[in-house]
This record gives C-alpha cells, structure tokens and sequence, in this order.
C-alpha cells in the first residue's frame, strides 16, 4: 500500500529580491544626491581646478560684475537683502554665494558682510571647473623689495 505524499510548497528565494531592491535604492541615493537646484542668474564664474558644484541647500545669490545683486534670481538691493535672510523662521538660511568673474573683491566682501550681519554662518562661494588642458592665467609676482 502506497502512502500519500505531501505536496511539497513552493519556494520563493528572497535573496535575488533584496540585492534587487537594494541596488535600486543605491541607483535612487545616488540619483538624489547628484540632483542641485541652481536657482542663480547666468554668470561666468570664475574657475577653478579643486572646486565643484557644492552640495549646500539653501537661497542663492549672485553678484553681476558691475555690483547687482540677485537672490534667487530676483534683483535686491542691500536693505532687502538683509530684510528677506532676517525675516526667515528659525535658523537663518544657509546661502550658496554666485560671483561673476570680474567682480570685484570690495563688491564680495559687502556681500559678505551683509550676509554675517544677516546671521548667515553656512556660506559656499560657487566656482565653475576648470577645462582639463588648460592653462591658468599666469599670476604676477609682487615686486621685491629693495
């Protein structure tokens, strides 16, 4: 007399599905992290060879060559630049700093003071990457002295 088997159950293995949605979750990770949102007007930025995109969330503001200043692409002077970083609840902002390559160092240090006397302590000033293969400017050598 034959006894009766068991139907054996199906298996579902549960390994491949977790390094499945593991790898998607790194695929996702890495997506977001790469994602920055420029909210700065078009500027030439001057380069440099170790700067990147900085990775700080936060307003933007950009400085024209010839002293104006946007934030978050909206034109502003001093007083209102003060009024709308003060005005923000909690922790002032952080602020990712956009100068055009010709501006001069007076016209960025206004701006950053304005930005210290804001309360603004997380400050990123943005450069755009040096091509590879080409040459820095030469920098002048100060005259010696006699």
């Amino acid at each position: 007399m034959k006894l009766p088997r068991k139907a054996r159950r199906a298996r579902v293995e549960m390994t491949p599905l977790l390094d499945i949605i593991f790898l998607v979750l790194v695929f996702f990770v890495f997506a977001v992290l790469n994602m920055t949102v420029d909210k700065s007007t078009r500027l030439s930025l001057p380069q440099s060879e170790a700067a990147g995109p900085s990775r700080l969330e936060g307003r933007s503001l950009s400085l024209e060559a010839d002293g104006s200043m946007f934030l978050d692409r909206q034109p502003v002077s001093a007083p209102e630049l003060l009024s709308a970083l003060r005005s923000a609840e909690g922790r002032p902002p952080a602020v990712r700093v956009f100068a055009a390559s010709g501006l001069d160092y007076q016209s960025l240090y206004r701006a950053l003071d304005l930005l210290q006397s804001a309360g603004v302590t997380d400050i990123a000033l943005q450069a755009a990457p040096q091509a590879r293969g080409q040459a820095e400017r030469p920098v002048e050598a100060a005259p010696s002295a006699p």
